[in-house]
């Protein structure tokens, strides 16, 4: 088992352990870089000599840390290579922590998965620094940069480590571990709302197609080619700005926003995305609201079942949603920012999903109430005295299989079956042994 050997290891050897499980998932995203880089300068016949600023600024772009270079500034940048970092990095977390992981062990895993990708980032970010002086380039802002870095890769390691091992994290420190069971299930429901996001932005880009030719006629059949590349990239970007404008968020660009309430349409990026924002608005509109709340109203009857568990699950969602808006606009040079506005959408996905879950936990619980039966009385009857004989075959130990295991009693009440509740209790008398041992 992984984690075990680390914790068998000397300090060096862990030390070595902890850098080869951050180094595969950053060092392969550099070595995408460096290729990437290499592609664009040789296809802009551009000289070898902006390679270093190019792979560093590939790398922060990997890492939603907007660029800046000729005096405009790049922040509204893909989600898609950020997500799939993410996505590596969890990876290679979660197969070092799925057995058995000692305290130790995990706080050197989440360290070096933290700490080697802003050292990272900081080196881009002298390496654009040092070019700045030939090329017209300019470094990023640092604490932006830190801060985005350290954003992606924490929410990286959060999935890496997996429902059981925050359960028995949980458990360790003396909190109830319903909270996970909780964030797991409404971020499964909130990446549901991203699909039907997704799927009002395509409706839309197809009812525009007139629009979407017109935004691809400046280009070349190459320059086709990579819009649509850049338009699949932005996939993610687009669920959320569609799921956004859904709930009744505004698109905000050029200083005007667009929305199902009002549309004041600019000069738009000629790009497809944008050809699907609505070019005028439509009484019937703002009736589209009604879709994400039919899907809430669903999600809340058959899930919600407390007032605690509709706290916790409106917050995960309140925050889900600051971190992917934030991520999913930004800065684009002469058009300004453009993207959804990060502190309505979170204030209508709260509103939202707390009002319609408000009224189904209070209406199921009236029912609930009103649904109890009272009692029956009935007149007290002394009963028969009778014998009754005792079979010697009852009073022999009863067997019961419990994970493929027979498992005897001395006497014959029922064995609890397994349950995961004793699997997390297995997890954390793990973690204290293992905390001890070292």
């Amino acid at each position: 088992m992984a984690s075990k050997n680390i914790a068998e290891q000397s300090a060096a050897q862990r030390i070595r352990s902890y850098l080869s499980i951050a180094i595969v998932p950053n060092g392969t995203a550099v070595l995408i870089a460096i290729i990437l880089a290499l592609l664009l300068l040789v296809l802009s016949s551009t000289t070898l000599a902006a390679l270093p600023a190019t792979v560093a600024n590939i790398w922060l772009v990997s890492n939603m840390v907007p660029v800046q270079g000729g005096g405009i500034t790049v922040g509204l940048l893909p989600m898609s290579p950020a997500i799939l970092l993410m996505v590596a990095v969890a990876r290679r977390i979660r197969r070092n922590v799925k057995e058995t992981v000692s305290l130790r062990t995990l706080g050197g895993i989440v360290a070096v998965s933290l700490g080697l990708p802003l050292l990272l980032t900081l080196t881009a970010a002298a390496m654009l620094l040092d070019a700045s002086q030939v090329f017209d380039v300019s470094p990023p802002n640092i604490f932006a940069a830190i801060a985005r870095t350290f954003a992606v890769h924490l929410i990286a390691v959060i999935f890496g480590m997996g429902p059981r091992l925050w359960r028995a994290l949980s458990k360790h420190v003396g909190v109830s571990p319903a909270w996970v069971d909780s964030a797991v299930h409404v971020l499964g429901f909130g990446a549901r709302l991203l699909f039907l996001g997704l799927g009002a932005a395509l409706i839309s880009l197809a009812l525009h197609y007139q629009a979407v030719a017109e935004s691809l006629q400046p280009y070349n059949p190459r320059g086709i080619a990579a819009v649509v590349l850049l338009c699949v990239l932005y996939l993610p970007n687009v669920a959320v700005a569609g799921l956004a404008m859904l709930l009744g968020a505004d698109f905000q660009i050029q200083d005007l926003s667009i929305s199902l309430f009002d549309a004041q349409l600019p000069i738009l990026p000629p790009v497809p995305w944008f050809a699907a924002l609505p070019q005028s608005h439509a009484a019937w509109m703002p009736l589209l609201m009604a879709i994400p709340a039919a899907f809430i109203f669903r999600h809340a009857m058959s899930s919600l079942t407390s007032w605690k568990q509709l706290a916790l699950n409106t917050a995960t969602l309140v925050l889900a949603a600051l971190l992917t808006t934030a991520f999913t606009g930004g800065a684009l040079g002469y058009f300004g920012t453009v993207g959804p506005s990060l502190w309505l959408s979170a204030l209508l996905i709260m509103a939202w999903y707390a009002g319609i879950g408000a009224v189904t936990v209070a209406v199921v619980s009236y029912i609930s109430r009103e649904t109890v039966v009272e009692p029956e009385i009935v007149e007290d009857v002394e009963p028969e005295e009778t014998e009754v004989e005792v079979d010697p075959q009852e009073e022999e130990p009863v067997a019961e299989v419990l994970e493929g295991e027979v498992i005897e009693s001395e006497q014959a009440p029922e064995e609890p079956e397994a349950t995961q509740e004793e699997d997390e209790a297995e997890d954390v008398e793990k973690l204290e042994k293992d905390s001890e041992e070292q």
